[in-house]
């Protein structure tokens, strides 16, 4: 369960996301700890993903269930007839398939927490800084876990746990359960223009051992805006073959 300063600090990051204007707010007024890489920006994916692979280009390594499972899922979709896909009934993406989209998010660095808000169905998570992970018995599950936060160098690292098991990791259909632990490692790329995330899922349900997965994205402009994301039944981001 959250605590009641979770909850406040997490209120007040919505807060602060709701009323954003167009003003730009130097990186420096942030917040951010010393010495932590300035993220601060709205990030989108240089290429949307739909089907994820490991970082070596292999299929993550499904065990036999699993396999099964993501075979019944992709002869579904290809017959125009998607089966286990929340976001068809505007339900959310979950994680990690929130970050494969290519609907921009922005990054928000504070002094005790990291926060990112995304455009797409206008999804925020709260990762606090230097808190240990809870066990998951003590969380309630949710679409996108529960994160906690550590810079590593220059390096953002996200552990995240608690989450159910209604989404799918990807568009494609490969399995989660609510075993995942799901490790998201951010750096800057190429002079600060480009954010590269590695993440690892470990989930002993659907998969024989640990995989890792990589996107990067693009920086834009600090003060652009998030548009307006409003999911309905004919929802093409959700439906679309």
């Amino acid at each position: 369960m959250f605590s009641m300063k979770h909850t406040m600090l997490a209120l007040a990051a919505t807060l602060a996301m709701a009323t954003a204007t167009a003003q730009t707010v130097p990186a420096d007024q942030q917040g951010r700890p010393a010495g932590a890489p300035d993220m601060f920006a709205v990030w989108k994916a240089a290429a949307a993903v739909d089907t994820l692979r490991t970082v070596d280009g292999k299929l993550p390594p499904l065990n036999a269930k699993g396999q099964a499972l993501y075979n019944k899922r992709v002869k579904a979709r290809a017959a125009g007839k998607p089966i286990d896909d929340g976001t068809v009934e505007c339900l959310p993406h979950g994680l990690p398939r929130l970050m494969l989209s290519d609907y921009p998010f922005r990054l928000y660095q504070k002094p005790t927490f990291v926060a990112f808000a995304h455009e797409l169905t206008h999804y925020f998570r709260v990762a606090y800084l230097n808190e240990k992970s809870k066990d998951v018995d003590d969380l309630d599950p949710t679409y996108t876990g529960y994160p906690v936060s550590v810079y590593e160098g220059d390096t953002l690292v996200v552990t995240s746990n608690g989450f159910n098991d209604e989404t799918t990791m990807d568009r494609s259909g490969l399995p989660k359960s609510a075993a995942l632990v799901l490790t998201e490692r951010y750096r800057l790329i190429n002079g600060g223009k480009q954010l590269e995330l590695n993440f690892t899922v470990d989930d002993k349900t659907w998969y024989t051992k640990p995989w890792t997965a990589r996107m990067v994205y693009d920086r834009n402009e600090t003060n652009q805006l998030l548009n307006e994301y409003v999911c309905t039944d004919k929802n093409p981001e959700a439906t679309r073959k």
